[in-house]
C-alpha cells in the first residue's frame, strides 16, 4: 500500500510540473502577441508549444485513470485546429510541413 500511495504522490507531483509547462506556454502566447507586429511563424511555434505541454498533461492525467477535465480536451481541439490551419496556410505559401502531434 506504501509503494501505491508513493506513486500517486510523485504522479500527482509530476502533474504540477506538467500543469506549470501549460501556464508558462500559455504565458509566452500572451507575451508573443502583446508585440506588434506578431510573426506568423513564431506564432504558430509557440501554439505547437502549448498543445504539447496539454497533450502531455492530458496523457499524465489520463495514467492516473483520471478523467480529463472537459476545458483541457477543448483546448486540446482548439490548438489541434489552429497548428493545423497555420501547417495549412505555411504550405500554400511554399513553406514545408510542420510536425503537428
Amino acid at each position: 500500500m506504501k509503494i501505491r500511495a508513493t506513486r500517486s504522490a510523485h504522479a500527482r507531483g509530476r502533474l504540477a510540473e506538467l500543469w506549470e509547462a501549460v501556464e508558462e506556454a500559455r504565458s509566452s502566447e500572451r507575451v508573443l502577441f502583446q508585440k506588434r507586429p506578431a510573426r506568423a511563424d513564431t506564432v504558430r511555434a509557440a501554439r505547437e508549444v502549448t498543445l504539447e505541454a496539454l497533450l502531455a498533461y492530458a496523457a499524465a492525467i489520463e495514467a492516473l485513470s483520471w478523467p480529463v477535465p472537459r476545458g483541457i480536451h477543448l483546448e486540446i481541439t482548439l490548438y489541434r485546429g489552429l497548428c493545423e490551419d497555420a501547417a495549412a496556410a505555411g504550405r500554400a505559401a511554399g513553406e514545408p510541413a510542420a510536425k503537428v502531434t
